[in-house]
């Protein structure tokens, strides 16, 4: 009986064998394959560009950046379902999703600039208390925004399309996108 050492030799020259036969049967596999002529009149199909997403509003902060209170950025958004999320994460592998909305009138969200609401949201009713340190670092990413906006808004025309958190319940809470 072969020892286990014995055995995976055997299987790695196996391997070895395989893969040396597999690449002389296949001696054109590394050649850039051509795409088919394509007949006069055929329409090409163009796929629609990717949302922008409104990285002018975070302006002086990187994916990956630390926050504060061990949360960093993870991601921001396009325009979608009225609003722009901006996503984090912390040292522990929680994350939280903060709704940027427009503001109209009195301010919704646990922070604010003079054009649009941050809202926090934590599946909560609007009056469970968020994690402190979470919401100081709500608090810095508006003042970063507003620092920003003026500059976000002639860069991204679609942020005018933004909506007030309670429009957005209206329009989208039975379609489920306000993740």
């Amino acid at each position: 009986m072969d020892s286990r050492r014995d055995a995976l030799k055997k299987f790695a020259g196996a391997v070895a064998i395989a893969g040396v036969g597999a690449a002389a049967g296949d001696a054109n596999a590394s050649l850039p394959r051509q795409a088919a002529p394509r007949p006069a009149g055929t329409p090409v199909e163009v796929a629609p560009p990717a949302p922008s997403r409104p990285w002018t509003l975070l302006r002086s902060v990187e994916p990956g950046q630390a926050l504060g209170a061990g949360w960093h950025l993870a991601d921001l958004g396009p325009v979608a379902a009225g609003a722009v999320v901006v996503h984090l994460v912390d040292v522990e592998g929680r994350s939280a999703r903060v709704h940027l909305c427009a503001r109209d009138g009195e301010p919704d969200g646990v922070a604010h600039t003079d054009r649009f609401d941050l809202l926090l949201m934590n599946r909560g009713d609007g009056q469970t208390p968020s994690d402190e340190g979470l919401g100081r670092v709500v608090i810095g990413l508006a003042a970063i925004i507003a620092r920003n906006e003026a500059a976000a808004l002639a860069a991204h025309p679609e942020l005018a399309g933004l909506l007030p958190h309670e429009e957005r319940l209206r329009s989208y809470v039975d379609t489920n996108r306000l993740a």
